[in-house]
């Protein structure tokens, strides 16, 4: 009988995916606090993701109400809701 022994943690390939979305996150939200009327395209290119990526993280940020989109898409800002 083989017994294959492994020093990975079992969650480990769940916990890389969560931990890199928290990370692209807080990159985002440290260049909205720098620059709010930043446009996807930039935080795409700062944060090196696609737009799709961009869009669905600041989705998911609205949807939390951490922030909110202020004004129109084309002259707008981003603000923040949270203290950190």
């Amino acid at each position: 009988m083989n017994v294959i022994v492994s020093c990975e943690p079992i969650n480990e390939p769940i916990n890389e995916p969560i931990n890199e979305l928290i990370t692209i996150e807080q990159q985002i939200l440290l260049i909205l606090r720098e620059n709010p009327a930043v446009t996807k395209e930039i935080l795409a290119q700062k944060v090196g993701k696609s737009r799709a990526t961009i869009t669905r993280v600041l989705q998911s940020l609205l949807a939390a109400d951490i922030i909110e989109r202020v004004g129109s898409n084309k002259t707008g800002y981003w603000k923040i809701n949270i203290k950190w």
